[in-house]
């Protein structure tokens, strides 16, 4: 199709009918605007601005940098705290099984007396190592008697993993009433029915099965202070 034909002959009888004066007038078919950058911007769809569409790739990856850098900020923040509170979560759960252990030996309840032990657990007690099963002394003390009451203070409980350890120490008073009740008491006959006495326990725990049982255990009776003159 030949335009330029018909643009050229159009001018002519405009020209020729405005003597000679030129005029523009519009041609009978429309003319597409030209293809600029701007025009397409403007003429392009409405699309949702985000502070991701609004960055150019380069400040794109600048945001994700730092949301990565302050996440793990948060976590080396939380994680000691949430690591020193398992922490002390697990310095109590061992204070507490050394008080209802030594709760147990004092109230001579013999069906806990032994429940916090391992199944190897050592005793020193003035003597050599021994097992630290207490049940029988116990049905023999509750015979006799024998009556306990403990204080326990001055705690310090260390944890390492699965195992722990426990320094502290215990006021008791002391009630045998007989030759036989004093003697399991390791006191001899002849010895006063009554008594007080302060010892010093260190008890070491391991962690089984989810549960923490003392393993190993020393006492021994600290002496009293000498009034000085």
């Amino acid at each position: 199709m030949d335009v330029s034909g018909r643009t050229a002959g159009l001018h002519d009888q405009i020209h020729a009918s405005q003597g000679g004066t030129m005029m523009q007038v519009d041609p009978p078919w429309p003319i597409r605007p030209p293809n600029t950058r701007a025009q397409r911007t403007r003429s392009s769809p409405s699309i949702p601005h985000s502070p991701l569409t609004r960055c150019p790739s380069g400040g794109l990856w600048l945001r994700v940098g730092l949301l990565g850098a302050c996440a793990l900020i948060i976590v080396g923040i939380l994680t000691p705290v949430n690591a020193t509170g398992r922490e002390v979560d697990e310095k109590e759960a061992v204070e507490r099984v050394v008080r209802q252990s030594e709760g147990a030996v004092a109230s001579l309840d013999c069906s806990k007396i032994d429940f916090h032990l391992a199944p190897d657990a050592r005793w020193i007690e003035r003597s050599y190592p021994q097992p630290a099963s207490a049940a029988k002394w116990c049905e023999q003390a509750r015979v006799a008697g024998v009556r306990i009451e403990y204080k326990l203070h001055d705690f310090d409980v260390q944890v390492h993993g699965d195992v722990a350890w426990v320094t502290l120490i215990i006021d008791g008073s002391f009630h045998a009433g007989t030759p036989e009740a004093r003697k399991l008491m390791g006191h001899a006959a002849a010895e006063p029915a009554e008594w007080q006495s302060t010892s010093a326990e260190s008890i070491v725990l391991r962690k089984v099965g989810g549960s923490w049982k003392m393993v190993l255990g020393h006492s021994s009776i600290v002496p009293k202070v000498q009034d000085t003159p």
